[in-house]
């Protein structure tokens, strides 16, 4: 007798086909029970003693991830389907009207080092979101090998999703549950295939296309419940045999948000999902949701085996438009709480929100396509919202990784999990300042010719930006409490990394405690900080090697401070290097035509004359980028004259017709994000002249590129110390004969 199914709601238990015997079941049980008064069950979350099988081989009880159960107070059933009018399901034309994302087929050469390869097509990649790696290696070994003989213990739960659409209101929303039920591997691909075959009396694939229209015609109209699907499984289908060509690779997901180039590395816990793969076992119709990745995490999923995937991806920097679009045409607003975007995302972190990405297409969100078979990679770039669904019983594997020209977004992310009060799972203070210090010893101790192999340009460029706003940040607020009073220590290397009791981000470098609140506190809580009544009782505790990372800090603004006047120089010619950034592109049938774009208002460059998304450009290519960090090396006290001719230049810029000009308020820090937080975007401008918490994060917008040819532009003609003087007026801290670090 299982008497946890008394505590289930009425909508649940009217939903499945063992209602009649449940019932029978509540029947016989005692007034007590159907009171609530079992004090073993009542300690249980969601009735977890639930174990009997059932005749349709899923027993639902509430995922605790979710927060409850849908339309509690409403007594709808669960998995009925309605007209929800806001979604347009009549006509599927607009299938055919998203594109298909990027595909790259690499050498085994270049299979060899995953992260440069990943850097490599990024520039063109993550204008898409997603992109498609087809492995140039199989692995020898199945992964229902690996499962059932590698692993011959492996099991797994299943959450059931219902296949409908939801108004997304009160009284009307869509949470996974958990079946209840384990599955081997086997079993569950049984039960798969048997559901496959009944729907389509036959067991091969079937086309994309069709499966698609399929999928959406039956979440609308169709007459299927629901699906389990098996998602966030701890463990790895990757072989451990030494035989396996893919298993010891590095594409290997088990060992990937490991490797050198990673930023994940260097984590001090593993993370399970982030930094560890999970597996993803699916069925037809199995849907993941629209999310985005944890802290604007890349991600890389491998198909092992079965049917294909249905992919859609967002462009990282449509994802403000994309959030909008939630909010405004498909969450009702007494679900959300807050308003604008903030509220969209803190829903769309619950990963059960699904609807046709014509509704994206309808307000000019740009969405992208891929199908995805067995041996394929799929990348999912920062920021970049993405969902799908399986079209039969398969297989994948998925893990996060960074690297360096994420930290700008993972800014981003700390700062808007904090305004959700919502708990990070990374620690992004402390992970920058030791991605920081790693750089450095790279700097000291290789060739700087050598050195981008090593590390790639943009990856630099971001560490050194986002740490050197970071150590100011903490510099001005530090200075500021002692102003007020506060009692300066020091703590040992060795502490702990605390997390702020106000917002929970992490306090590695500095955190506050004081009379009234024993609970650390970050600096980010200006306002709090002047109005607590300790004052002079504050006492903020400070890294002992604060002085190491201050020191670290100046010497990166300089290098930073360098890159941003190559890059002004390095706009004003865009149409003089758009042939060689062509050559470099990856040839997708886009043709990246600099001198002829349209610069909008966001002061993006569109490819095909303005035609198609305002997606993330890329200004330079790879190769351009280590170029120019070739010449910075070669860049010594001797060569002042040849850094005295690129000063000129960059005034006599400033001054010419329809170019960028530098603002005087700028601090001449660079953010590697743009107002949206894209990654491998243009160089931004961020100001740091106000000591406010929220300076950190405030992002101004490049000026729009010139409107007119090069060749119409007009320079003027000044002697040189014309230039140095207004050289001097622009960077006061400029000399003459400037040296670069070493």
């Amino acid at each position: 007798m299982v008497e946890g199914r008394s505590y289930l709601p009425a909508e649940v238990r009217s939903g499945l086909e063992t209602l009649k015997q449940r019932r029978l079941e509540r029947m016989r049980l005692s007034a007590q029970n159907e009171e609530g008064g079992n004090p073993a069950l009542a300690a249980r979350s969601g009735g977890d003693a639930l174990r009997s099988p059932t005749n349709c081989r899923v027993r639902l009880h509430p995922d605790n991830n979710t927060g409850g159960l849908p339309g509690d107070v409403q007594g709808k059933n669960p998995f009925a389907k309605r007209k929800v009018e806001k979604f347009d399901m009549s006509n599927l034309e607009w299938i055919n009207k998203i594109p298909e994302c990027p595909v790259y087929c690499p050498t085994k050469v270049e299979f060899e080092d995953p992260i440069a390869y990943i850097q490599m097509i990024s520039p063109e990649a993550a204008k898409y979101g997603i992109c498609k790696i087809v492995s140039p290696v199989c692995a020898s070994v199945p992964a229902g090998v690996v499962l059932m003989k590698e692993q011959p213990s492996f099991k797994f739960m299943t959450r059931v999703q219902p296949l409908r659409l939801a108004e997304w209101a009160e009284d009307d929303t869509v949470t996974f549950f958990m079946s209840g039920r384990k599955y081997t591997f086997r079993d569950y691909e049984k039960m798969a295939n048997k559901v496959f075959s009944k729907r389509y009396s036959s067991s091969s694939c079937l086309p994309g296309r069709y499966v698609e229209e399929e999928f959406w015609r039956e979440i609308a109209f169709g007459k299927m419940d629901f699906v389990e699907y098996a998602c966030d499984v701890d463990g790895s289908a990757f072989s451990s045999s030494p035989h396996d060509q893919l298993g010891k690779s590095n594409w290997n997901l088990k060992n990937f948000s490991r490797l050198p180039g990673s930023v994940l590395r260097l984590l001090q816990t593993p993370i399970p999902g982030v930094t560890d793969p999970m597996l993803y076992i699916g069925m037809l119709f199995s849907m993941f949701a629209w999310h985005v990745e944890d802290h604007y995490l890349y991600s890389i999923n491998y198909h092992h085996c079965g049917a294909s995937k249905t992919w859609y991806g967002i462009p990282g920097d449509a994802a403000p438009g994309f959030e909008r679009v939630a909010s405004q045409y498909v969450y009702n607003k007494d679900i959300l709480i807050g308003d604008g975007e903030d509220a969209a995302f803190d829903v769309l972190l619950g990963k059960t929100t699904m609807f046709p990405p014509n509704v994206l297409l309808d307000h000019n969100v740009p969405v992208y396509k891929a199908v995805q078979r067995p041996g394929e990679f799929v990348i999912t770039f920062p920021r970049s919202y993405h969902a799908g669904f399986s079209h039969g019983f398969n297989c994948g594997e998925a893990v996060n990784f960074a690297v360096g020209d994420w930290f700008p977004l993972g800014s981003l992310a700390s700062k808007r999990y904090a305004l959700l009060n919502r708990t990070p799972l990374l620690a992004h203070e402390e992970l920058l300042c030791r991605s920081a210090m790693l750089l450095s010893q790279k700097l000291l101790n290789c060739d700087p010719r050598s050195l981008d192999k090593l590390e790639h340009p943009c990856s630099q460029y971001s560490v050194k930006s986002c740490f050197v706003r970071l150590i100011k940040f903490q510099r001005r607020a530090r200075d500021l409490l002692a102003k007020m009073g506060s009692e300066i220590c020091y703590k040992p290397k060795t502490s702990p990394n605390l997390s702020c009791s106000i917002c929970r981000r992490g306090c590695y470098i500095t955190h506050v405690l004081c009379g009234c609140n024993f609970d650390p506190v970050c600096l980010h809580h200006e306002q709090e900080l002047r109005s607590c009544p300790c004052k002079s009782s504050r006492v903020v505790y400070v890294r002992e090697d604060i002085l190491e990372l201050e020191a670290l800090s100046r010497k990166f603004e300089h290098d930073v401070y360098l890159y941003k006047e190559r890059s002004s120089i390095r706009s004003c010619k865009e149409a003089e290097i758009s042939d060689a950034n062509v050559e470099h592109v990856p040839n997708l049938g886009i043709t990246l035509d600099f001198a002829n774009s349209k610069a909008g208002s966001s002061g993006f460059i569109t490819v095909d004359g303005g035609n198609s998304s305002s997606a993330v450009s890329i200004l330079t290519s790879s190769a351009h980028h280590e170029a120019l960090m070739h010449s910075e090396a070669r860049v010594h006290a001797t060569q002042t004259d040849q850094i005295y001719s690129t000063a000129k230049q960059a005034i006599n810029t400033s001054v010419t017709k329809g170019t960028c000009t530098t603002d005087e308020s700028s601090s001449g820090m660079d953010c590697a994000c743009n107002e949206h937080g894209s990654c491998n975007a243009s160089v931004m401008e961020c100001s740091d002249d106000s000591g406010s918490e929220n300076e950190i994060f405030r992002v101004k917008r490049r000026s729009t590129l010139f409107d007119k040819p090069t060749s119409e532009t007009k320079t003027s003609t000044l002697s040189e110390q014309q230039v140095l003087r207004r050289l001097k007026k622009v960077r006061p801290g400029v000399q003459q004969t400037w040296l670069p670090y070493s």
